[in-house]
C-alpha cells in the first residue's frame, strides 16, 4: 500500500541490487576463494564499514550460474 501511494516499484532500501565499492569487491573475491577451498574467515570492522553489505554480496547467487533441479525416478517397484 505504501509503495502504491508513493509510486514506488520496489521496497525502499532493498538490498537485491547494490554496487560494491572496489575495496569491498576485493574482499568479496578473496572470501569466495577461501570459501571454495573450505577455509574459515572472520570479517571484523567498526560499525558502518560494510560488513553486512559484504555478507549480502556473498549470499547472492552468481549471475552466470543457474540452479537446475533434476527429479529421477526408478522403474523398480
Amino acid at each position: 500500500m505504501i509503495r502504491a501511494f508513493f509510486g514506488l516499484t520496489q521496497n525502499p532500501f532493498d538490498r537485491r541490487e547494490f554496487e560494491l565499492l572496489p575495496a569491498q569487491q576485493e574482499i568479496v573475491d578473496t572470501l569466495k576463494v577461501h570459501c571454495q577451498q573450505g577455509g574459515l574467515c572472520l570479517v571484523l570492522g567498526l560499525p558502518g564499514t560494510g560488513k553486512s553489505v559484504i555478507k549480502q554480496a556473498l549470499q547472492r547467487p552468481p549471475e552466470n550460474q543457474h540452479l537446475v533441479a533434476a527429479v529421477a525416478r526408478t522403474l523398480h517397484t
